[in-house]
């Protein structure tokens, strides 16, 4: 994949001197080299200049930075705009939620609204207007602007169709923390939010199936493997030479349907995200290098498999993973330092750590992309 990086060192729409250091912060960790590791090339970097601080934040009353806020999301519009356009993945680096506004916008000139979903995960849903935000900061505003709402200057300055995006293609998950103003909006346009509270009632299976839903009415494909999990799955490594670790076999299927699916959104040029280190490992053993395709495939089949993924491997079909946090010297965690740079996961180990995530299956996720 090749990808644009976009630093934007933001700050004004928060209020909150801090966040525009993300851009320095990353850039210290040499991500053009991190993407070539994992297969990837960054084309292009871009940095967004920002406008001196004025005297007064507030020339306009219920929005604070106004014209430096708005003047730096247009800039960001036109790199995302720019980036799309040479066929380049724009990842934007900032810490500021009301750069929102810039990347939709700019990417709502390439993908028309009916066709552009966004999925805030955030605690915020960050969609109030210029009428009902107490701080008046454009941190809180972004998902407005989007859809059109409020103060029209938020978003008939970004120099894209409005509005950038439809309320029924917004969904937030993790949500808890909605003003009375932002309840009343998503009320009225019948936005889908799952809250963490209803997280806890419905039990994220439940949650999990309506987004699913979701996700397949915007052209994602789903599919379903099986694989028979067994003890050597949770067996810790405890010798010294990881290539000595004996993995015990499982069983495994995947479906003519499961397998089509899979080598066709290949073939378009698609990504493959699994869902678990399980259904990683199933697709991995039943793929294979076919000579008339030129590519590896994925057979169906029902088999067993003692695949043991540790870093070195090279992954066949998997572009990207959804995981638990697993225990140190298991394989799995393992599996995930193969998928992605060793040291970059520690990092978020110990983030996790920290920040009291809940480890093993049924604790917190993260996202391998």
């Amino acid at each position: 994949m090749n990808i644009k990086i976009i630093h934007t060192p933001l700050w004004y729409g928060c209020d909150n001197p801090g966040t525009h250091l993300a851009p320095r912060e990353f850039s210290r960790q040499n991500l053009p080299a991190l993407a070539e590791k994992h297969g990837h090339s960054v084309k292009q970097i871009s940095i967004i200049p920002t406008l001196p601080k004025p005297e007064d934040k507030f020339v306009q009353p219920t929005m604070k930075y106004l014209h430096e806020v708005t003047d730096c999301c247009k800039q960001l519009a036109d790199a995302v705009d720019a980036g799309h356009r040479i066929h380049c993945f724009p990842l934007l680096i900032g810490g500021d939620h009301a750069l929102g506004i810039g990347s939709i916008a700019g990417t709502a000139r390439t993908i028309p609204a009916k066709d552009l979903s966004v999925i805030w995960i955030d605690a915020h849903t960050d969609i109030n207007t210029d009428e009902t935000s107490e701080s008046h900061n454009i941190h809180g505003m972004p998902l407005a602007a989007c859809l059109g709402l409020g103060d029209k200057r938020l978003f008939e300055t970004m120099a894209s169709p409005v509005p950038f995006l439809l309320p029924e293609n917004l969904f937030y998950i993790g949500s808890r923390s909605i003003d009375p103003g932002e309840e009343e909006i998503l009320k009225k346009y019948n936005i889908r939010a799952i809250r963490m509270e209803e997280i806890r009632q419905k039990g994220i299976e439940a949650c999990c199936q309506e987004l699913l839903d979701a996700v397949r009415a915007m052209g994602v494909k789903t599919v379903w493997v099986t694989l028979h999990v067994g003890i050597g799955t949770f067996r810790p490594v405890k010798v010294e030479n990881i290539e000595e670790h004996h993995m015990h076999f499982e069983e495994y299927s995947v479906s003519d349907e499961t397998a089509a699916k899979i080598n066709e959104t290949k073939a378009e040029g698609g990504r493959v995200i699994c869902v678990g280190t399980t259904s990683l490992r199933t697709i991995e053993s039943a793929a294979a290098f076919d000579e008339k395709a030129g590519r590896d495939l994925v057979k169906p089949q029902s088999s067993s498999t003692g695949i043991f993924i540790y870093p070195g491997y090279e992954f066949k079909v998997t572009d990207g993973l959804i995981t638990n946090f697993h225990l140190p010297k298991s394989t799995l965690m393992m599996l995930v330092s193969a998928l992605y740079d060793r040291e970059e996961i520690l990092k978020a180990y110990r983030t996790a750590v920290n920040e009291r995530y809940r480890f093993f299956s049924y604790g917190d996720a993260m996202m391998i992309i």
